[in-house]
């Protein structure tokens, strides 16, 4: 027994810090694999997903790399829920259609599906490789001279830096993680082919949604101020960024259907029902149109929007008149205790509790 939570003691330590290179491989044999095993068994079964030998066996592999994976899901999640808190459908659906990863039940087919996968794979990106890149700077005193290299690629512009290595956020790490936690889950479905096709492409997008919003930060070099030369690098930008990037593609995401004409392997090819074409890398695609999300219906997923919060004013998005689908909506009040009076006393914050009474509107 102590062995066993020294074992995890271990990995938990080396989680923490988030160490990158802290491998269970550089580890005995005997005692990787169980250290593996005993964390990838105790991270899964919060999620009901101790039996999935897939997941398993990607979380033995690289048991940090995916325990911040899982982290990253869960914050792409979110910033779903915030993209979406106000719309009929609010980035949840009915848990129980078994339709699931890591305990959240995902949409399917729909337009709504295509944004879930895509932010939330936008989010393992985003978290592993910030993860990553903290790790490697404990790890790495990065010095100027390590970290650029003049551009040999641009020799119109030899004042020009560009970094290599250490500099960069290594968004490549995120990418990888992200790809194989999505594809392990796709391929895990009960699904037809569309559906995993359709699946994979919004995945595919979402990691791109990372990458094609890296900022380049330049700095200028030299004697006494001058800017002789530039050193130049990309970091990764807030995920709000990426997210948002999303949801205009949400706006404008394209509805696809199997091509007529089958390709020498004899699969067809996901073409726009518009116009029959291909749609663009950063397209986002939907097999069917999406209900109105107003009723509970365990066939669509739709958890309706019965109990929700509205806003009584107005008639645009969150109001009680677009919320509530035409059902009305009660008025009723709560009361909240909030901080008041506040006055600095002998440098501390002094403030008295006040109760404070709020009219608040529910969906019927």
């Amino acid at each position: 027994m102590w062995f066993t939570f020294s074992l995890v003691y271990i990995l938990v330590s080396a989680t923490s810090s988030f160490s990158y290179g802290f491998n269970v491989e550089s580890l005995p044999t005997m005692v990787a694999k169980e250290i593996a095993d005993i964390f990838c068994e105790n991270e899964l079964k919060k999620y009901g997903m101790e039996k999935n030998t897939q997941f398993m066996d990607l979380c033995r592999g690289a048991p940090i790399p995916f325990l911040h994976g899982v982290e990253g899901f869960k914050r792409g999640l979110e910033h779903c829920k915030e993209n979406f808190k106000c719309h009929r459908w609010n980035c949840t659906t009915d848990e129980d259609h078994g339709f699931k990863l890591f305990g959240t039940g995902m949409a399917r087919a729909s337009r709504e599906s295509a944004i879930m996968i895509a932010m939330t794979s936008a989010g393992i990106v985003e978290h592993v490789t910030n993860q990553y890149d903290s790790g490697k700077r404990d790890r790495v005193r990065v010095s100027r001279d390590d970290c650029i290299k003049i551009n040999s690629r641009r020799p119109r512009h030899p004042e020009e830096y560009v970094s290599v290595h250490d500099c960069n956020a290594d968004v490549v790490k995120g990418e990888i993680q992200a790809q194989k936690m999505m594809t392990t889950w796709i391929q895990g479905l009960k699904a037809n082919e569309k559906e995993m096709k359709m699946n994979e492409h919004n995945a595919a997008v979402g990691r791109m949604a990372v990458r094609v919003n890296m900022r380049k930060i330049c700095k200028c070099v030299g004697l006494s101020g001058a800017c002789n030369a530039r050193l130049c690098f990309q970091r990764m930008k807030q995920l709000d960024v990426s997210t948002k990037w999303l949801r205009h593609r949400y706006d404008n995401a394209q509805k696809v259907q199997a091509s007529k004409r089958a390709k020498r392997d004899g699969t067809r090819p996901l073409v726009t029902v518009e116009r029959s074409a291909t749609p663009a890398k950063d397209d986002l695609i939907y097999l069917l149109n999406s209900p109105n999300y107003c009723n509970y219906d365990t066939s669509t997923g739709s958890l309706g929007t019965k109990g929700r919060f509205c806003n009584r004013c107005g008639n645009g998005v969150g109001s009680c008149d677009q919320l509530c689908c035409g059902r009305g909506h009660q008025e009723y009040q709560v009361t909240r205790t909030k901080a008041c009076n506040c006055s600095l006393v002998e440098f501390q914050m002094d403030c008295q509790q006040c109760e404070e009474k709020l009219v608040m509107y529910r969906c019927k």
